[in-house]
Order: C-alpha cells, then structure tokens, then sequence
C-alpha cells in the first residue's frame, strides 16, 4: 500500500586504499558523507537503515596512481567493503567488498565521466559552495559570498552543459543556487 518497510538496518561501509595501491601513492583525500569516522586511513561511514527500493551515494575522492607500464588494466584504487542486518532473512550480511579499480592508460585520450556520479558531484560542490556563502555572509562578507556564488554558478552551467544531462536534479539545483544569490543580493538578509 505504499508504505515501505526497512529492509536493512545498521549499514555500514568500510573504505579503504589497498596494501598495493598504497605503496603507489594511492590515499583517501575525502569522504563526502555526514555520518563517518576515520582510523588509520580507513573510512567507516553509519549509512544507517535503508527501506526497500532506497538508494544512498558516498563520494569520496582518491589520489590517483600512476601506471608503470602502458598497460590499460585498471588498477586498484580503493576497497570497499559494506555489512548490515538483513532485515527480511534476520541475519548479518557481510562484509561483501568490491574493489575499485580506475584505468590509467599511458596517453592522451580523455575520458568522459560517468553521468550519474558527475551529477552527485556537482550536488556536493553545490552544497559546499551555498554553506561558504552562507558562512561568508554571517561574517559581513556579502560581496565575497555573492562572487563566490556567482562563481560556482558559471562552472556548474559549463559542465551541466559539458555531461549534457537533462536531469532535474540539476535544474533544481541550479535554481537553489540562483535563489540564494538573490537573497544575498537584498540589503535586508
């Protein structure tokens, strides 16, 4: 009847670098995710309880190692490894892991990048760039918060225009940021 049910509690994701990618300079920059917790360089992110049909995005971003040979075997990057109760069967699920492995090949070819992971990233600049503003303006900086919302806007107009996605997601995006810039732009805010 519409009503969705949870179907795993307690998620949990471990992100890590690989002994190997490690010793070629691999390492987490950031994890994109409110709820995590980070020792000795591995991530642990509470995604918590997820209903049926639900789906969660963590970015996070990773140094890139650069390949000894000319080969375009991708490399891995990153270990991913997530447990959770399985709500439905009553028992613990995992850790099930998957490597994330990034192609590197010796040449000039430029790849397009995903559509979908492009357009989350965009989201979590998007957020970014409103909390500085937001931040900026608190302090008396509304000019620097304007140029820095004016900014943001530009670039994410070339590359919603460059993945070329028609996703509404980024048209609403595009209109909170357009809605903040004009609340920055009253004297009264």
């Amino acid at each position: 009847g519409g009503i969705l049910s949870v179907v795993a509690q307690n998620v949990t994701m471990t992100i890590s670098i690989p002994e190997a990618a490690a010793q070629n300079g691999a390492d987490i920059i950031a994890v994109h995710y409110p709820k995590k917790e980070v020792s000795d360089g591995v991530f642990q992110v509470a995604l918590g309880d997820l209903y049926a049909e639900e789906t969660r995005d963590v970015l996070f971003e990773v140094t890139l190692v650069s390949p000894r040979n000319s080969s375009d075997t991708p490399i891995p990057h990153a270990l991913v490894e997530l447990s959770y109760i399985d709500t439905i069967k009553h028992s613990n699920i995992g850790p099930m892991s998957c490597m994330a492995n990034i192609a590197r090949p010796n040449n000039d070819d430029l790849g397009w990048p995903d559509s979908y992971v492009a357009i989350q990233w965009m989201r979590v600049r998007t957020a970014k760039a409103i909390a500085q503003a937001e931040h900026l303006a608190s302090i008396g900086e509304l000019d620097q918060a304007k140029k820095e919302l004016h900014k943001w806007i530009e670039s994410f107009q070339k590359e919603k225009f460059e993945i070329g996605s028609q996703d509404p997601l980024l048209d609403q995006l595009l209109a909170d940021l357009n809605d903040c810039l004009d609340m920055l732009m009253h004297s009264n805010y």
